[in-house]
C-alpha cells in the first residue's frame, strides 16, 4: 500500500533472490520435505495476490528459478539447468522475471540466457549495471565490458525492457555519482546504435 501511494510507476521490484537452502532448516523440521520450486511458487502466488490488491506488477529476479534447476543448487549460470515444465507453469503469469547479468563479456552467452528466459514462457526484463560494488569509484571497465553486450543482444533480441542497476553491497563506499559516466555509457549503447 505504500508504494502504491508513493510512485506512479506501477510497477514494484519484490527481489525474492538469495533464497538459498530454501525449505530446509526450520521449514523441514515444521513441514517435512518439500521441492524448493514449489514453496516458491506457493509464496509468489501469495505475495502476487498482494500486488494485485493494489493495482501493482510486481517483477523478481529470476536467478532463484535457475539457481534450484541446477544440479548444485547453488549456479545461477548452469548450463546443466532444468527448470521443469510444472514449474513453468506454476510461475505467477503477473510475476515478470528480470534476468540480471554483470559478469558475461561474451554475446553468445546473453542470448543463451535470454532465450533460457524466454522459454519459461515470459518476456524477460533484461538488468545489466554500472559496476559500483566494492569499489570507490565506479568501475568503467568493467561496466563497458559486461553492459555493451548485454545491451547489444539485448536489442537484437527484442528485449522491451532493460534497466542498469548499481550496487553499494559487500561495505562498499564508492561515490555513486561517479556511476553516472556507467549511465551515460550504457544510455549511448542503448538509443545511438545502428
Amino acid at each position: 500500500a505504500f508504494w502504491k501511494q508513493n510512485t506512479r510507476a506501477g510497477r514494484i521490484h519484490l527481489g525474492m533472490d538469495e533464497a538459498h537452502d530454501l525449505g530446509r532448516g526450520v521449514f523441514m523440521d515444521k513441514h517435512g520435505p518439500k521441492p524448493a520450486f514449489d514453496i516458491f511458487n506457493r509464496h509468489l502466488g501469495r505475495v502476487v495476490s498482494i500486488c494485485e490488491k493494489h493495482s501493482l506488477e510486481p517483477m523478481i529476479w529470476s536467478d532463484m528459478y535457475f539457481r534450484m534447476g541446477s544440479p548444485s543448487r547453488q549456479d545461477y549460470y548452469d548450463p546443466a539447468t532444468v527448470i521443469p515444465p510444472e514449474v513453468k507453469a506454476a510461475i505467477p503469469a503477473q510475476a515478470q522475471l528480470v534476468y540480471w547479468d554483470y559478469y558475461h563479456h561474451d554475446k553468445a552467452f546473453y542470448k543463451d540466457w535470454i532465450a533460457r528466459h524466454k522459454a519459461l514462457g515470459k518476456e524477460p526484463v533484461v538488468a545489466s549495471a554500472a559496476w559500483t560494488w566494492s569499489n570507490l569509484w565506479h568501475n568503467a571497465d568493467m561496466t563497458e565490458k559486461a553492459a555493451k553486450p548485454c545491451i547489444e543482444v539485448s536489442i537484437a533480441e527484442n528485449v522491451r525492457n532493460l534497466i542498469v542497476t548499481m550496487w553499494g553491497d559487500d561495505g562498499s563506499t564508492c561515490d555513486f555519482d561517479s556511476a553516472m559516466l556507467g549511465f551515460a555509457f550504457c544510455a549511448e549503447q542503448a538509443f545511438a546504435h545502428d
